[in-house]
C-alpha cells in the first residue's frame, strides 16, 4: 500500500476533483485516491462538517468552490508552521556523533537544515528524499535502506526493508504518526506499521514529533502502547489528560518553552 500524501494535500485533491466532477460516487472517487478508506472517509467528514461537500446515497456533491484552495493553502502553511516548530525542538536533542532512524514524514522535511552545526551524524532512512536531504550536509553518513519503492512515494517498504533496519542499533528513532489517543499511536498503512515497529525495537531512543491536529485521533493500526516511548514532541501542550497519561508512562514530554 502507498503512504498517503499530508492530510491538508488529501483535502485540496478533493476539492480538485470535484471541481472538475461536481458530483462523484464516493466509490469513485475512492478509485482517484490513493488512500486507505478509513482514510478517505475522515476527510469527506471533515470537508462535510466544514459545508464544503455533501454526501447523500453514495454520492458526494460539492457545495461551494471559490475560496476552497486559499483556505486549505493557508491551513497546509500553518501546519507546516507547527512540524517546524517539532523540527526545531528536535534539532536541539541531536548531538554530534549520533545515529538515528528517520522516517519519510513532512514532519522532519525541514529537519536536516537544522542539523548543519552537527558532526559525525550517522542517518539511516527508509526515504529516498529525505536520505538526498542529508546527504547534502556536511560530516553526515547517510544509509538508505532497501526494499520495495512504493509507487507515488520515495520510500522502502517490505521485508527486506525490515531485514535492514534491524541491523541497526542506533541512538535515536524519529519518528511520526497519522494520530494519537490515549490508547497509543496509529497509522493507516500496514507496511509503514511494520517499518515503524522495526526502527522502535532497533533503537536505543525512541522520540516521536507528532503535531497538535493529530491528537484525540485513531486508525486501524495501532504501531506501539505508550510503554515503548521515550519522548514525545509537540508544538504546544496537550490537555491534561494526556499530560498525566505521558508521566504514568514515564514519556518525557517536550513543547515550546517547557521541557518536562
Amino acid at each position: 500500500m502507498s503512504q498517503t500524501p499530508a492530510k491538508f494535500e488529501r483535502l485540496n485533491e478533493i476539492i480538485q476533483i470535484l471541481r472538475d466532477t461536481p458530483q462523484i460516487s464516493i466509490a469513485d472517487l475512492s478509485k482517484q485516491m490513493f488512500t486507505s478508506k478509513s482514510t478517505l472517509r475522515r476527510d469527506l467528514i471533515e470537508l462535510e462538517k466544514s459545508n464544503i461537500i455533501r454526501r447523500q446515497y453514495g454520492m458526494i456533491q460539492l457545495l461551494q468552490g471559490n475560496n476552497l484552495e486559499f483556505t486549505y493553502e493557508k491551513r497546509r502553511n500553518e501546519n507546516a508552521r507547527l512540524k517546524r516548530t517539532i523540527s526545531q525542538q528536535i534539532a536541539a536533542k541531536i548531538p554530534s556523533n549520533a545515529a538515528f532512524f528517520i522516517d519519510g514524514s513532512s514532519t522532519f522535511f525541514s529537519l536536516p537544515e537544522l542539523l548543519h552545526d552537527q558532526i559525525g551524524l550517522h542517518v539511516i532512512t527508509n526515504n529516498v528524499n529525505m536520505g538526498l536531504q542529508f546527504n547534502y550536509l556536511n560530516n553526515v553518513e547517510t544509509i538508505i535502506v532497501g526494499g520495495k519503492m512504493v509507487p507515488r512515494t520515495a520510500s522502502t517498504l517490505g521485508s527486506t526493508t525490515i531485514r535492514e533496519i534491524q541491523s541497526f542499533r542506533p541512538d535515536f528513532a524519529l519518528l511520526s504518526t497519522g494520530s494519537i489517543d490515549e490508547e497509543g499511536i496509529y497509522v493507516s498503512d500496514p507496511e509503514q506499521a511494520a517499518v515503524k515497529e522495526a526502527m522502535i525495537a532497533a533503537a536505543k531512543c525512541v522520540i516521536f514529533g507528532i503535531d497538535s491536529t493529530k491528537f484525540d485521533q485513531s486508525d486501524y493500526i495501532r504501531i506501539t502502547n505508550m510503554n515503548q516511548i521515550n519522548e514525545i514532541i509537540t508544538d504546544k501542550q496537550p490537555s491534561a489528560s494526556y499530560r498525566n497519561l505521558f508521566e504514568d508512562n514515564q514519556i518525557q514530554l517536550t513543547y515550546p518553552d517547557r521541557t518536562r
